[in-house]
């Protein structure tokens, strides 16, 4: 698979080999399943993916979706709310998860919560009648456990970081080059530890016109 580059693309993670080979592993059951209930054959879907917009941005986007449904039509959201890495010694919170967020928050006020903690908020913001009972909250997960799995995660940054394609948790490092570093020394001591683990939790929303 080629690399692939765009100087107008404006996704944060990129489409790298390892970004793209990232989106492979996911499904419909693993990263959908809240929804897959509730998909009709007769239903027209729409895939919308939105990058840490601003609040005003996103409101008026989901103003808009909710707008073109049909009566009884459904919005169906996911986002990142949270991640941490066990165990804490290895300090990939900081290095890890607190360099993705700054490439991932750029441009984006740190008062300002992320999509995936103020949706239910926006949606309600927007007409979706939560007190009528027609918006539901719900959370997903993403682990990263056992050695292959950890070995897999290590590769994939030291990987990008020789190709020079860094994903957001090295990217965000650019302004202290010596963390680039630190992080693949601090994620390949984590994965050879055994019982560490990592974990991401996403905020799952159903919402009905």
């Amino acid at each position: 698979m080629a690399e692939q580059s765009n100087p107008n693309n404006n996704y944060a993670q990129g489409h790298s080999n390892y970004t793209v080979a990232t989106h492979l592993t996911r499904t419909a059951e693993s990263d959908a399943a809240f929804l897959l209930p509730h998909i009709k054959k007769t239903d027209h879907i729409l895939d919308v993916i939105g990058h840490m917009m601003p609040p005003d941005v996103a409101r008026r986007a989901l103003a808009e979706m909710r707008r073109v449904l049909k009566p009884g039509g459904l919005l169906a959201t996911r986002d990142g709310a949270d991640q941490h890495f066990y165990p804490r010694s290895s300090d990939l919170d900081r290095l890890w998860v607190g360099n993705s967020a700054r490439v991932l928050r750029k441009r984006v006020p740190d008062d300002v919560d992320s999509p995936g903690t103020s949706m239910p908020a926006l949606l309600h913001s927007v007409g979706f009648d939560v007190g009528g009972g027609k918006v539901r909250t719900g959370a997903g997960t993403v682990v990263f456990s056992g050695l292959e799995t950890r070995k897999w995660l290590a590769w994939r940054a030291a990987a990008a970081e020789a190709r020079r394609r860094l994903p957001p948790e090295l990217a965000g490092c650019r302004h202290h080059p010596d963390e680039i570093q630190e992080t693949l020394v601090a994620v390949q001591k984590w994965a050879e530890t055994e019982d560490a683990w990592f974990a991401a939790l996403q905020c799952e929303t159903l919402a009905w016109k």
